[in-house]
């Protein structure tokens, strides 16, 4: 289910990613941080186009990340990478706007600056910060929209 969901998300981008930018997204399947964040949305109350379009931006955002940080040894390779990762970072603000997620942005922009600023100063970072923030937004916005899908505490009483 869950596999599925993640390939079916990465269909849409494929779709919604220019052709002319000869950018391959590669269906990263298996990934940890990306299998989590799937899990967490099936749990949240929402329509499923939305679903796939918040998965759609964090996988953006993890792909951009990484696409920087494995840069080639060959300059030519080297820049044509930076270039892809360019790229796929302005076209997760493209798509996030489109799918009505510029809240999203405002939400990740800090956390996305941070990591770049510790990778460009050869600091060991990941990508936790931004998973921990775009769980933050996902329960921030949809507890809003959405309340009964909130857990509750238990309350019990003592019979006198």
């Amino acid at each position: 289910m869950i596999t599925q969901f993640i390939q079916d998300m990465y269909e849409q981008l494929e779709r919604e990613l220019p052709q002319q930018a000869g950018i391959q997204l590669n269906a990263d399947l298996y990934n940890i941080r990306l299998q989590d964040m799937a899990v967490r949305l099936h749990h949240v109350e929402m329509a499923h186009k939305e679903r796939l379009a918040l998965l759609g931006c964090y996988a953006l955002v993890l792909l951009s990340l990484r696409i920087h940080d494995q840069l080639p040894t060959d300059p030519a390779a080297a820049g044509r990478s930076v270039l892809d990762g360019d790229f796929i970072m302005s076209f997760y603000l493209q798509f996030a706007l489109r799918h009505g997620f510029i809240d999203l942005i405002a939400e990740l922009a800090p956390v996305i600056k941070q990591v770049q600023i510790k990778r460009a100063e050869r600091k060991q970072t990941d990508e936790a910060h931004i998973h921990k923030q775009t769980v933050k937004y996902i329960t921030k916005r949809y507890k809003k929209l959405y309340p009964l899908t909130q857990t509750f505490k238990q309350v019990t009483y003592d019979v006198v």
